[in-house]
């Protein structure tokens, strides 16, 4: 038996799904998770580290006396924290699926380490490598462009210059180190590679996901609205926000409207932007147990995927495909490398002109739906349990040998070891002072913001707001009054509609 460590973030998502279904699936090891949690800016006030990934309760918890506002490249704080957990527990393996709100203490261990690629973190702040179009090379100049234009701002107090050294020292631990990449689509590597020239003798493997059966239920808790059918049927399936194409469709919103009936299942808040279009239908959230049900009674002709940046796998075309509904996606990132188009599903350009025309002329085919919906029906999904065999094949291979990965150093003993431990110490102090410096800097940003409004206003110590709190004050009122939350949001998207 082997133990694993998952490390990730608390931000929920596919990948928490992937680390959920990775624990329940392994019945021959132990997997613990590694969590951050803390809140906007700052993803990681804490560490919590849980027995099992549905546990509420963690095992052990861990206060951060400098928090980390992105991803650390050195954390004295953390590694010994690091140090902790894999001496008491016994850890054999880390299996890292993200380093938001971690540091890169991760990579100097001598333990069998793999980085899962759910996204293009931490090469890129914004986590998608999308900025006016998916990013084909990001140097200096381009990121600072990102820093001052990009409205996708995760990690406000850092700045163009230290995520360079962020990404300086996790390429360079990945070369030096050798510390494997899983991909879940062949096309990252080359889109890696594009970005960094240097990650190109950085060893990656190609494990793509699986994905657990989808259940059928025959009461459903989601109010499901399906008139009598006597149109053709396209669904949007999954999160539409700007990079899943939200844009995209509200271009071509009214002219499918015109050729068929469009349902947004699954979509969130995003998809009330279209809710007075009568031919629209918001399913805005739903069980994933319940999903099969929805779709069987819907009954479907077309699903649409949209997104604009390049997708690294796509649990939604999985389960699309896994209900027989032929797909049409955009021909970018991963829907490339999983549809043959005109076989498995279609393909089109991200383009609003060029995806009207497929849809239209698709409608217009029946019997080339129908024979994509045939070859489905015999579709069979790599299964979780699969994709985690594969994984401990890897993770017990001999490229894993020990001289071949890094080695947490021991304590120190050496003149010149007791003179880095200082010097690092210093580091961290600075490191930490300036994190100080930048949260008193937000609370100016904010007064002198309220100040251009109210000019007689006063900075007083005792109206000074920190923006976190801010923030935890929405959540509160959220929390404590959703009816009042809800009616507040109706009108902002009305307004947004009409004007």
């Amino acid at each position: 038996m082997t133990i694993n460590l998952h490390v990730m973030h608390s931000w929920g998502g596919g990948l928490e799904r992937w680390v959920k279904e990775y624990a329940q699936s392994d019945s021959r090891d132990t997997n613990f998770v590694l969590k951050s949690i803390g809140e906007h800016g700052t993803p990681a006030k804490q560490i919590h580290l849980y027995r099992n990934i549905e546990d509420r309760i963690p095992l052990r918890m861990w206060q951060l006396d400098k928090p980390i506002v992105a991803t650390s490249a050195m954390h004295l704080e953390y590694r010994y924290i690091l140090q902790e957990i894999i001496d008491v527990f016994k850890i054999d393996c880390i299996l890292i699926s993200s380093f938001i709100g971690h540091a890169f203490e991760l990579l100097q261990t001598d333990r069998r380490t793999v980085i899962i690629c759910h996204d293009f973190y931490p090469f890129c702040p914004v986590i998608v490598a999308y900025f006016k179009g998916n990013c084909e090379e990001c140097n200096f100049s381009h990121l600072k462009t990102c820093y001052a234009e990009n409205p996708v701002r995760f990690f406000p107090f850092t700045s163009a210059i230290e995520w360079m050294e962020i990404r300086d020292t996790f390429v360079r631990a990945l070369r030096s180190k050798y510390i494997p990449l899983i991909i879940p689509s062949p096309f990252i590597k080359e889109r890696l590679v594009s970005l960094e020239p240097k990650l190109a003798d950085v060893p990656m493997l190609v494990i793509s996901h699986g994905i657990s059966p989808l259940a059928s239920v025959e009461a459903l808790t989601t109010e499901l609205q399906a008139p009598p059918k006597n149109r053709p049927r396209i669904m949007i399936l999954g999160e539409l926000s700007t990079h899943k194409g939200l844009e995209l469709f509200g271009q071509i919103c009214d002219r499918l409207c015109e050729v068929a009936d469009v349902y947004l299942v699954g979509c969130g808040d995003d998809g009330f932007v279209f809710k007075r279009k009568p031919q629209v239908t918001i399913i805005a959230r739903y069980k994933r147990e319940e999903l099969a049900t929805i779709v069987d009674k819907l009954d479907i002709d077309l699903g649409l995927l949209l997104s604009v940046w390049t997708e690294t796998f796509s649990f939604t075309l999985s389960e699309l495909m896994s209900m027989g509904i032929p797909t049409l996606a955009t021909k970018i990132g991963s829907f490339a490398d999983r549809i043959e188009d005109g076989v498995n599903g279609f393909l089109v350009p991200p383009d609003p002109e060029k995806i009207v025309f497929k849809v239209n002329d698709l409608l217009d085919d029946p019997k080339t739906l129908q024979e994509i919906r045939d070859r489905l029906s015999s579709f069979q999904h790599k299964s979780v349990e699969q994709m985690v065999i594969e994984y401990q094949e890897r993770l017990g291979n001999e490229a894993f040998d020990s001289h071949k990965t890094a080695t947490l150093t021991p304590a120190k003993t050496l003149p010149q070891d007791l003179d880095l431990e200082q010097l690092q110490l210093q580091i961290a102090l600075q490191q930490h002072e300036l994190a100080d410096l930048r949260l008193s800097h937000a609370k100016l940003a904010n007064q002198l913001e309220y100040k251009e409004f109210y000019p007689n206003w006063k900075i007083s110590k005792n109206m000074r707001v920190p923006l976190s709190k801010r923030f935890a004050m929405f959540k509160y009122v959220k929390r404590l009054f959703p009816g009042v939350w809800q009616y507040l949001r109706n009108l902002a998207i009305n307004f947004k509609v009409l004007y």
